[in-house]
């Protein structure tokens, strides 16, 4: 197993530190707390901002650890309960009032447009730039964003309203010269955007330099964003190999019986499902209000999964 993460103090996202990073700005379940906010994470790729739910209060998150949210292109929002959402119309609003022209782009389950909207009439909010929403569908894994260096899945999950986990993985264009071997077979010049390109070259005298043989595809970074559901293990499968894992852990194992009730996760879940996924390194969130310390989180979740981490408000942890 790859032990990958770093970890930047203060939320470096605005200026991506590593080809994909992502920075937490929530951490809190229903209740928001004294120390802890409602679910808001923004992920960097290539210097791109993408936010993750939209909780309470988070562009004050967002000053108060140097996310650039005017930058930020796209959001997606897991479901319609209220400490995913809430944040939203606060963030639109103040893009709004600093000029932004750029359309603003959301995806999440049906009727949040409706929410919106109620929101606009009767504030008489007119936007200057525009919005896209997109309709999360309930039908597996579906690719609801895709260019050349990013592709974005949604993919449903089982709580009390219908919601969904999201997948982003990086793309390349190109393939990667293999160590060493552009000195070893006297490669020209003028052959390697065809190689890095995945295309073979002939050169003039008729050597024929394959791609396959002298370049590899890159490593790219995979996340994988997974809040609010009951224990899926029939799907860690279905992400195995990722980089990193976000999932929730609202209880201890301890409440078991409260997890299930209200459709939730425990941390001890939360690593099994890990360990099944078989990512490098797994964070955990969307805690309890009544929990102060995460120091028990962490216990349960590393007796099963050692690369555990806390997701902590304010720092950034690359992919």
């Amino acid at each position: 197993m790859r032990y990958s993460f770093l970890v930047f103090e203060n939320g470096s996202s605005y200026l991506c530190q590593m080809p994909m990073e992502l920075t937490i700005l929530g951490t809190s379940s229903a209740t928001p707390t004294t120390t802890r906010h409602p679910s808001a994470q923004v992920l960097c790729i290539k210097n791109r901002l993408f936010m993750i739910d939209c909780g309470e209060g988070t562009q004050l998150q967002c000053m108060v650890h140097g996310v650039k949210f005017q930058r930020i292109e796209r959001v997606f929002i897991s479901h319609l309960h209220q400490d995913h959402y809430l944040g939203l119309l606060g963030i639109i609003t103040t893009m709004n009032l600093n000029g932004r022209q750029e359309p603003f782009y959301i995806y999440g389950p049906k009727g949040l447009d409706e929410i919106m909207e109620v929101q606009f009439k009767w504030s008489s909010i007119v936007l200057n730039y525009a919005l896209e929403f997109f309709e999360l569908k309930d039908d597996g894994f579906q690719i609801i964003y895709d260019d050349e260096y990013l592709e974005v899945q949604s993919f449903p999950v089982k709580h009390r309203v219908p919601c969904w986990g999201f997948t982003f993985k990086e793309k390349s264009p190109f393939r990667n010269m293999k160590k060493g071997v552009a000195e070893s077979k006297n490669i020209p010049i003028e052959a390697f955007k065809f190689l890095k390109s995945g295309e073979d070259y002939t050169s003039p005298d008729g050597v024929v330099f394959s791609f396959e043989e002298l370049t590899e595809l890159p490593k790219l970074s995979s996340y994988a964003y997974i809040t609010d559901t009951i224990y899926l293990p029939e799907l860690a499968p279905k992400l195995r190999g990722f980089d990193t894992i976000y999932h929730e852990a609202t209880y201890l194992h301890d409440m078991l019986p409260k997890a299930e009730e209200t459709f939730h996760s425990t941390a001890k879940q939360a690593a099994e499902f890990a360990a099944i996924a078989g990512c490098d390194t797994l964070i955990l969130g969307h805690f309890s209000a009544r929990y102060h310390e995460m120091g028990d989180h962490l216990l349960e979740a590393t007796a099963v999964f050692k690369n555990t981490l806390i997701a902590e408000e304010g720092k950034s942890y690359a992919i």
